[in-house]
């Protein structure tokens, strides 16, 4: 899968790094290369995982993580206003629904979280050395 997304990535990334140079789009741009690079990483992580139970238990943990995440931002940085609170009252209720699954198939992964980026394509770039850039790049996009 991996090996699959690489291109789509790179040609992603590459642009990303063109739109830097322009100082009207660039915040944008910065915004867009770290989410592709978070993306990137987290398919990385859940097709490298071997079995396909496996697999299937990090995409509940990265899907875990992400409604966390979103119901995190809600919480502390939106307007509390009617829709905000609908829109929580969602998350909470997929939030709830994911659990289930998760105990279902047995998922013994931690929830995704951002923190997991360096470590997935640290790992990625041991494994594959024609994608070693990916965690160079990304170690270069945090300074």
């Amino acid at each position: 899968m991996v090996s699959v997304l690489e291109p789509w990535f790179s040609a992603q990334y590459l642009a990303g790094l063109t739109l830097l140079r322009d100082s009207e789009v660039s915040p944008a741009a910065d915004l867009v290369l770290r989410g592709l690079t978070e993306l990137f990483a987290a398919v990385a992580w859940i097709s490298e995982g071997g079995p396909t139970s496996e697999r299937e238990c990090r995409a509940i943990c990265y899907t875990l993580g992400v409604t966390r995440a979103m119901q995190d931002v809600l919480t502390k940085r939106a307007k509390v206003d009617e829709e905000t609170a609908r829109r929580l009252n969602e998350l909470k209720e997929l939030e709830l629904e994911i659990l289930k699954q998760r105990r279902e198939e047995g998922c013994k992964c931690a929830p995704w979280k951002y923190s997991k980026v360096g470590a997935a394509l640290k790992e990625l770039s041991k494994k594959h050395q024609d994608l070693s850039w990916s965690y160079e790049s990304w170690l270069w996009h945090r300074r």
